[in-house]
């Protein structure tokens, strides 16, 4: 009793809390703390069952889980943590109470681990989609693939294999390309595919219902909208091209040039010249010159009679005419003009839905990118205790963390349960930061946080609370104080920046830059001043490449006075926004002999005993490809040989030793992963200690792939030159190097000092990239449910300027977001270098970061209390921003010695050597050392040895095939041989294995009614047949003649004059011939 009157003492928590938690603020922590208290609110009842908590990456979920753990554990062995006071004071209990709730909640989730749901959202949502299988149609052994690309491959290279059988999509696809040209684009159409079928994984597209997809599949209809939308572009083309003409057509009759008109060359009356050419720029001159004379000569001009008389002879009207028809339909033109130039991408897509649904069939795989979109088809469909029902188990609160990189999809999964749950007044928790929103690209939408989720729960207002995690307890003071200041004024900056095109009907669009950073200023907790920010502009004149020897140069400089200040190597990351920049790092810090962790110095491609057995297998693909020969023949003797050959010795191999150093054949027919064990061990490439990691990372990688696509070396090839040569080696996090990695990568880590070398990436999309917009119709346009348009400024002159100011807004705070959380990485140190080019002028127009935080640190920053003037620390001469002083950094040194295990060999296994698996199904139950039975194996081996032998140069091959495959070991294979040839030689049959006779072995011919029969051996010449059956049983049979004589009547049908054929009784040593 005691303890159910302190259940009903607590005070009533929120149904849902919001937290906006900004980098380094400790949300873990709260995190913790929340399910804590859940947990310890009633803590007999299990509650943990009834939690879900969910974050992004399987990482935040692993650290969750042990977070939770750990501080029960503790709590169980009494020890008094910041956590123990909370549950003290929230719940009354005491210390020994607390300590006996610990144990017992720690014992029930250990027992039952699996209801211990802290998961990613993914893992989530395919734990329903797999509950309703069944209801789906989906094999209950599907797999999940997480790798979309690799499915839009695959699916795009069978969509152009079986192009021809598709005439529609044939001469869609042609369309395409021919769009792609007239644009004056460089184009690969596999290439341009690809690119293109990655947008059916965006939400636009996959929210796409059935009803709407048939529209789009509807090739007539496309053909019928496309047409239409080019006649009303035509039209307006023909009316200004027309009305050009006419002007000029007066302007020549009076004898007048264009640049005869006021102000010359920049005179109004070019606007006909542009006109008749489609280029309908109407300048405010031209608007100034309708009805205005004085716009068209000035009072000294020659021509001033004649310019007069082009005026009255209808010039001024058609002028007019031409503006008034651009602005009553040229938004609409150039609108249609904007749909038609990605139209055609419009008709290949549902092609290439449809490919990627076949192959996915086929391969028994179900994309995550569809997860979220089958899901909300479920839940639209059943009630929410359903759903429990079906997944087995049930939850009362939901904890969602990183809620900014939700997308639309996924939030439209998780209302309906989180709404449920606050009807029924459960508390929940949601966790989110939009100034780390950094994943557009993966359907992200920061939106969600920022506008809908309080509207969206406006029912339950009374029972949401926000909460902002005010302190940093991550980053020391200067670099929190940077931070603050930078981000309150350049979101400011960027504010006015993007609100100068806005009109009125864009007002919900505005202030929504400043509004994401509203809650940037953090607080700092007592003891944790210093730390150290540089930030260095470097200018350059015209090209960025001009200043690259200077990047290196800051680069490698500030790691030095880094390790000169106490910091280890592994304290230092160094991020970049693109991963070619990455490369570059990598290769700028190997040079200076510095160890580095990054994908880009470990992929797997780049060990040369990878390439060497890649360049065999080729070999074994095409023994005709001499560059590739040179290419084996250079790294064996320069890397594995280690030979000081020159380059001429090398290149001037011979090609008979070559193919006879390198007789490889009978490797071939293995599988590939013992292909690779036996090149190992021919070339001894395990004693190379150097390169084991990559050796073995790659049999990892060949062993994976013969389990999912099969042992086909052709197969494999294609897959590696496509896919598998971008693998990399995993290495310990706490190997003593500097890291590599992207900002996007670094999200949710921290390190000690972070270098920022490429810190200028723009604000707004580039230009020269194809971004996709999916745009809704209306109006005139109206016909279709959506139409894809690229990105551009152009879009603001067109209906589509909402999309168009929603995407650039949105891709404005993506970049400001990327600063954000590259900046906040940081603990100690920040390093930036910024490229930027000379500014001659007082105003720098605001175009990438770099210039970002130029403005904000020339910028009159307005005096407040709460931020520092960085004007303060900006030394011009130098052209650098410091806070601080790096020798700050005092921490102590780690004594600790990363444990290292050193892969001191690879040890290769032969199947003739090693455990043997004996797949003979039909022959398992048999008595061991039946004799019949043994026979029957005996005589299928033979068949199988002898269905390999064409002539007798094949019969060493045929037997070491099965020694290969396990079936005989080495002693009998010398055996099997030498008595093979021998049996062949005593019955006189050299003639019946020799290169006269064209071979068919064990080839099927069908009959009529679709029966198939399979002769041992045809031997042909012209009109000529011999068939060979053999039979290795001690009996004869009267069905084997029927049986060889059928063969003979086939062989007559198809056209055979003469055709003999012979039963070979091998172990009776007999040869009967069998007539028709």
């Amino acid at each position: 009793m005691r303890f159910l009157k302190k259940i009903f003492k607590i005070k009533k928590m929120s149904a849902l809390k919001i937290y906006k938690a900004s980098a380094g603020s400790g949300k873990t922590y709260r995190l913790t703390e929340d399910y804590l208290k859940l947990i310890f609110k009633n803590p007999n009842m299990k509650i943990y069952k009834k939690i879900l908590a969910t974050t992004f990456t399987n990482k935040a979920a692993e650290e969750m889980k042990t977070r939770i753990l750990k501080e029960i554990f503790n709590l169980s062995k009494g020890e008094k943590n910041g956590h123990f006071d909370i549950i003290k004071n929230k719940f009354g209990y005491s210390p020994e109470e607390i300590k006996l709730f610990s144990k017992n909640i720690l014992t029930q989730i250990l027992h039952n681990y699996s209801h211990f749901s802290i998961s990613t959202i993914d893992k989530f949502f395919q734990k329903i989609i797999r509950s309703f299988a069944k209801d789906l149609k989906l094999s209950s052994s599907f797999e999940i693939e997480l790798n979309s690309n690799e499915i839009l491959k695959r699916a795009t290279e069978n969509l152009l294999k079986n192009i021809s059988e598709n005439k529609d999509l044939e001469i869609w696809i042609t369309n395409f390309a021919k769009d792609k040209i007239r644009n004056g684009k460089t184009w690969n159409l596999k290439n341009d595919i690809n690119e293109l079928a990655k947008e059916i994984f965006k939400e636009n597209f996959l929210s796409l219902d059935e009803e709407k997809l048939k529209v789009l599949k509807d090739k007539n209809l496309l053909r019928n909208y496309q047409k239409k939308v080019k006649k009303f572009k035509d039209n307006f083309e023909k009316k200004q091209k027309e009305i050009g003409e006419k002007a000029l057509k007066i302007i020549e009759n009076n004898n007048l040039k264009l640049t005869d008109f006021k102000y010359g060359k920049s005179s109004f009356a070019n606007i006909f010249k542009k006109i008749s050419y489609k280029n309908f720029d109407i300048n405010k001159r031209a608007i100034d010159a309708q009805n205005d004379i004085s716009v068209w000569r000035t009072e000294k001009s020659k021509k001033k009679k004649s310019i007069e008389k082009a005026y009255q002879d209808g010039v001024n009207e058609l002028l007019i005419k031409s503006i008034s028809i651009y602005e009553e339909d040229f938004e609409k033109y150039n609108s249609a003009d904007i749909i038609l130039k990605f139209f055609y991408t419009l008709g290949i897509l549902t092609d290439i839905r449809k490919s990627v649904q076949e192959y996915n069939d086929k391969k028994n795989i179900f994309p995550i990118a569809y997860s979220s979109r089958l899901l909300n088809e479920i839940i639209d469909d059943e009630e929410t205790p359903f759903i429990y029902e079906k997944i087995g188990n049930s939850y009362d609160h939901f904890m969602i963390d990183e809620f900014q990189d939700t997308s639309k999809l996924q939030y439209k999964n998780f209302f309906p349960l989180i709404n449920n749950s606050m009807a029924f007044k459960n508390e929940n928790l949601i966790v989110g930061d939009i100034k780390q929103s950094i994943y557009r690209w993966r359907n992200s939408d920061w939106t969600l946080l920022a506008n809908n989720i309080e509207k969206d729960f406006s029912h339950f207002n009374e029972n949401i609370e926000f909460k902002s995690l005010k302190y940093n307890w991550r980053s020391k003071k200067n670099l929190v104080d940077f931070n603050n200041s930078l981000f309150f004024y350049a979101s400011e900056i960027l504010e006015k920046y993007f609100s100068v095109d806005l009109d009125g009907d864009f007002s919900d669009l505005k202030g929504q830059i400043k509004s994401a950073y509203s809650t940037i200023f953090q607080k700092m907790p007592k003891k944790n001043n210093g730390g150290f920010v540089e930030l260095s502009f470097l200018e350059y004149d015209k090209k960025k490449e001009e200043i690259e020897d200077k990047v290196k140069e800051n680069l490698i400089n500030s790691i030095n006075n880094l390790l000169e200040n106490n910091y280890q190597k592994k304290d230092i990351c160094v991020l970049v926004r693109y991963a070619k920049d990455g490369k570059k790092v990598a290769n700028y810090l190997l040079e200076s002999n510095f160890n580095v962790i990054s994908n880009d110095s470990l992929f797997i491609k780049n060990s040369y005993v990878v390439n060497f057995l890649i360049g065999i297998l080729n070999y074994f693909n095409d023994s005709k490809d001499e560059l590739n020969k040179v290419y084996i023949n250079y790294i064996y003797e320069i890397y594995i040989k280690n030979n000081s050959k020159n380059l001429d010795e090398i290149f001037s191999y011979n090609e008979e030793d070559f193919d006879k150093f390198f007789d490889l054949k009978d490797l071939k027919i293995l599988p590939i992963f013992d292909i690779i064990e036996h090149l190992i061990k021919i070339f001894s490439l395990s004693e190379i200690k150097k390169e084991l990691v990559y050796l073995q990372a790659f049999q990892d990688i060949v062993l994976n792939f013969s389990q999912k696509e099969g042992v086909d070396i052709n197969l494999f090839l294609f897959w590696w030159n496509e896919t598998g040569n971008e693998k990399t080696i995993d290495i310990s996090e706490n190997s003593d190097a500097i890291k590599i990695m992207t900002i996007h990568k670094s999200k949710g880590l921290e390190f000690k000092a972070v270098i920022l070398p490429y810190c200028d990436w723009k604000i707004d999309h580039n230009p020269l990239l194809t971004n996709i917009l999916w745009c809704e119709l209306e109006g005139e346009f109206s016909g279709l449910p959506l139409i894809p348009v690229k990105y551009s400024s152009n879009l603001k002159k067109s209906i589509f300027k909402k999309e168009y100011f929603n995407e650039q807004l949105q891709t404005y705070v993506d970049n400001l977001n990327l600063l954000y959380v590259a900046f906040t990485r940081a603990r100690n140190s920040l390093f930036a270098f910024l490229p930027i080019k000379i500014n001659k002028t007082k105003n720098l127009k605001i175009s990438d970061i770099p210039t970002v935080l130029k403005n904000v640190i020339n910028g009159n920053n307005e005096i407040n209390n709460k931020f520092i003037n960085l004007k303060e620390f900006y030394f011009e001469e130098e052209k650098k921003l410091k806070i601080g002083k790096l020798s700050d950094f005092n921490e102590k040194v780690s004594d600790e010695k990363d444990e290292k295990f050193y892969l001191e060999n690879y040890f290769t296994s032969f199947s003739q050597k090693s455990l043997r698996l004996k797949k003979k199904a039909k022959n398992f139950f048999k008595e061991f050392g039946d004799k019949k039975n043994k026979n029957l194996e005996e005589g299928n081996l033979m068949h199988q040895i002898f269905e390999d032998i064409k002539t007798l140069k094949d019969i060493p091959f045929a037997v070491r095939k099965k020694v290969f495959e396990g079936k005989i070991s080495e002693k009998e294979r010398k055996i099997l041989e030498k008595n093979i040839l021998n049996v062949i030689k005593k019955a006189k049959l050299e003639n019946w294995f020799s290169d006269k006779w064209e071979v068919k072995n064990e080839i099927p011919i069908l009959e009529k009614g679709k029966k198939v029969k399979i002769p041992d051996r045809v031997l042909i010449k012209n009109q000529d047949a011999i068939i060979i059956d053999y039979k290795f049983g001690m009996k004869k049979e009267k069905y084997y003649e029927f049986q060889i004589r059928n063969y003979m009547f086939l062989l007559k049908k198809m056209g055979f004059k003469n055709v003999k054929s012979y039963l070979w009784y091998v172990n009776l040593e007999e040869i009967q011939e069998v007539f028709f």
